[in-house]
Order: C-alpha cells, then structure tokens, then sequence
C-alpha cells in the first residue's frame, strides 16, 4: 500500500506487467492526471483510546511485528 500511494503510476505499470496485461501506456495519462489531481489527499487519522489500542496490539501482535507497524 505504502508503495502504491508514493508512486501510483509506476506501481499499476508494474501490476500491469506482472500480470501481463495489455493497455497501461494507454491508460498511463489519465492515471498519472488523476494522481496529480489528488496529490494532497491526506488519509484518515483515527485516534484510539489507550484499551482499544492495547487490544489491537494484544490480538494483532504477529502481523504488526512482521509488517514493522
């Protein structure tokens, strides 16, 4: 995900590809447009009460170690 937000093009040109799929340099201006478009989109940030947050951490402990989150 992470990579996918910081270089959109170039991540569906690579899906594209791996997948080998034809038409992305067709497709490649208007992605390119509307990743211009939304540059500054900024995501939800979402504030957790200290339970909550221990209970995330508690039952998702493994994949928070193993994604380094």
């Amino acid at each position: 995900y992470e990579q996918l937000v910081a270089d959109p093009v170039g991540i569906v040109g690579e899906i594209y590809q791996h997948l080998r799929l034809d038409g992305f340099e067709g497709l490649r201006p208007a992605l390119a447009q509307y990743a211009s478009d939304h540059a500054d989109y900024k995501p939800n940030r979402h504030q957790l009460d200290e339970a909550t947050r221990s209970l995330i951490t508690t039952r998702w402990r493994g994949y928070l170690e193993t994604y380094a989150y």
